[in-house]
């Protein structure tokens, strides 16, 4: 019980942590992100418009409390590749993360248990090097790579799965 009270008292820790980091790696980052949004050929007065608006002419202490205000309001800004508020584009993607996760679960974890109790029979043997040969590979890899490589033998080479997008089966 100890345990999983620590760990809940972790979990904010860590979010505060984590958005803390990309707020200071945002300001970090080389550029001008103004510049970069307003495009070549901009005045300056459109620059200082720009920056106004967004509070990015406010001292840093100032814009990271606005941040942290923003995130835990769920006023999360707004996003300009989809012209819609960014929580919203989240929140419209999250049934098919949730979907894609626990498809995902469903696999790995009947199949790890199956892997893992065959390398336990099989203690010592042939059997048990190769699973353990094969768990260390995959797990030293990012998960991404595997996921660019399953997506191009299964949607390229095999042509099983489609590349993007949600399809029905069967339908053209």
């Amino acid at each position: 019980m100890f345990y999983i009270a620590k760990r809940l008292i972790q979990i904010p820790v860590l979010v505060f942590v984590v958005v803390t980091l990309g707020f200071i790696l945002m300001k970090a980052a080389p550029g001008d992100p103004v510049a970069m949004f307003a495009g070549e050929g901009a005045t300056p007065e459109y620059l200082e418009m720009i920056r106004k608006e967004y509070g990015l002419d406010k001292p840093i202490p100032q814009q990271y409390f606005s941040y942290m205000r923003g995130i835990l309001t769920g006023n999360w800004g707004y996003s300009l590749s989809f012209e819609r508020p960014v929580l919203r584009v989240i929140l419209e993607r999250m049934p098919f993360t949730l979907l894609l996760s626990f498809a995902g679960f469903l696999i790995a974890v009947p199949l790890g248990v199956i892997l893992g109790v065959t390398a336990a029979l099989k203690r010592a043997s042939y059997i048990d090097s190769s699973i353990s040969a094969f768990a260390t590979f995959f797990n030293s890899i990012p998960a991404f790579i595997i996921g660019l490589v399953l997506m191009y033998v299964f949607a390229v080479i095999l042509r099983i799965l489609p590349l993007g997008g949600v399809h029905t089966v069967g339908a053209s």
